[in-house]
């Protein structure tokens, strides 16, 4: 794989931002979306085509679900101690997720994710990854559109199983993701991915590709294999 980013920190991304920060991040992410809902709802109001009026209630149903999804990442953020950590297959996790984009709107991008087959099982909170992974699945699409392709791929290495979303659309700013003060969309999303899964003994990563962007989950491996 070419690497075109500058080499990574060893520090975690979110911690020049305290959680509570990365947190009014979040809800400030949510109500832009919850703004557009909103807007688009007005429309439906009008005297529209019906073609028009399904393509807008599809577009409430995604906002809302994107916003949904942010919200969810308030509770691994400021938990504390409560955190779940509980063995499940990475072929589960990836199952719920296949679900859950199934039927969403991707434009005209193409979408693949691995099974995840004859891997360990990870040590995880189930629902906070299924979650960060639904936000950058998503984010990635909304990149990539309108023509482009995302990719979700897992593999086993050493103690750790990596999920990678690899999409060919606008690249993430790692400056941003890094540092900066008031992250936004994909970069608040990968920062907020990396203070979680820190909180479970994982953590994120991004790296540019010559075209898109690639984001690795590193996850716990569990030392045996499921028979």
């Amino acid at each position: 794989m070419v690497t075109v980013s500058r080499s990574r920190s060893k520090a975690g991304y979110g911690e020049a931002l305290p959680l509570e920060d990365l947190t009014r991040a979040l809800c400030h992410d949510v109500g832009n979306l919850l703004a557009a809902v909103r807007l688009s709802a007005h429309l439906l109001s009008n005297d529209i085509a019906e073609t028009d009026r399904v393509s807008i209630s599809r577009d409430i149903e995604d906002l809302a679900a994107r916003a949904g999804a942010l919200l969810s990442h308030v509770r691994p953020l400021l938990g504390g101690g409560t955190l779940a950590r509980i063995p499940v297959s990475p072929a589960e996790v990836l199952r719920a997720l296949a679900r859950a984009l199934k039927d969403r709107k991707t434009g005209d991008v193409a979408l693949s994710i691995a099974q995840g087959r004859d891997l360990p099982d990870i040590r995880v909170d189930p629902d906070a990854l299924y979650h960060l992974l639904l936000t950058l699945v998503r984010g990635s699409l909304e990149a990539a559109a309108p023509d482009g392709r995302v990719r979700v791929s897992a593999k086993h290495v050493g103690r750790r199983v990596i999920l990678s979303v690899v999409d060919d659309g606008r690249q993430v700013d790692l400056d941003e993701i890094r540092s900066g003060p008031t992250p936004r969309g994909r970069e608040l999303a990968i920062r907020v991915a990396d203070a979680v899964l820190r909180r479970m003994g994982g953590r994120a990563a991004a790296e540019l590709q010559p075209s898109g962007t690639r984001i690795d989950l590193f996850l716990p491996a569990m030392t045996t294999k499921k028979p």
